[in-house]
């Protein structure tokens, strides 16, 4: 991962826009502080997150700002409650907004997969079509049923996660989902005499 980071500071991270670039430096940073806990992994991966957050206002990289973000109100880099308390309102409200990206998202995959499937003759093509479809839906409702969950929604959590796991992702993306879910859990539960659930 260290030599992906290397190879990507090529590419001057601190000034770049280009989404693939900042999205890929966001995720190899978050696994570098997942797995190493060191601080400057952590404020690096917000930074990645947020500028790919503002500039593509998509739900990859507000749910994983939303999850560093409950990172840094743990860490050492908020030296103060109120520190902690703003990254936590914060988190909040770009919880808000992955549900609103959500909604958008469904709407325009359920649009764009029935006049593609329409169009489509080709047995195979279609198949493709499916599984990309089925796969954009389980992280559509994964993304949602997190925000419910770090909103403190519980019963929507769990029907989305239903919903999701109901798709039967591959392992690696249940897996994926399921472990976010239960270290966010475990964040929360950290910083919960700081803020109520609304």
């Amino acid at each position: 991962m260290n030599k992906s980071l290397e190879l990507l500071s090529k590419l001057d991270l601190e000034h770049t826009n280009d989404p693939k670039t900042v999205a890929l430096a966001g995720a190899i940073e978050k696994k570098l502080y997942e797995r190493e806990k060191k601080v400057e992994h952590l404020s690096s991966s917000i930074l990645y997150f947020e500028r790919g957050y503002y500039l593509l206002n998509n739900r990859y990289h507000a749910i994983n700002l939303a999850y560093m973000l409950i990172c840094r109100a743990n860490s050492s880099l908020d030296g103060s409650e109120h520190e902690k308390i703003a990254d936590l309102v914060a988190a909040k409200r770009v919880w808000k907004r992955v549900l609103i990206l959500c909604e958008k998202d469904w709407k325009e995959l359920e649009k764009n997969g029935t006049s593609i499937n329409e169009r489509q003759i080709d047995e195979e093509l279609i198949t493709k079509q499916t599984e990309s479809n089925n796969e954009q839906r389980f992280w559509i409702l994964a993304n949602k049923a997190e925000a419910y969950f770090g909103l403190g929604l519980l019963s929507e959590y769990e029907n989305s996660k239903a919903e999701a796991l109901s798709l039967k992702p591959e392992d690696w993306m249940a897996e994926s989902f399921t472990s976010q879910v239960e270290a966010l859990g475990k964040l929360l539960d950290k910083q919960k005499h700081l803020i109520s659930s609304e």
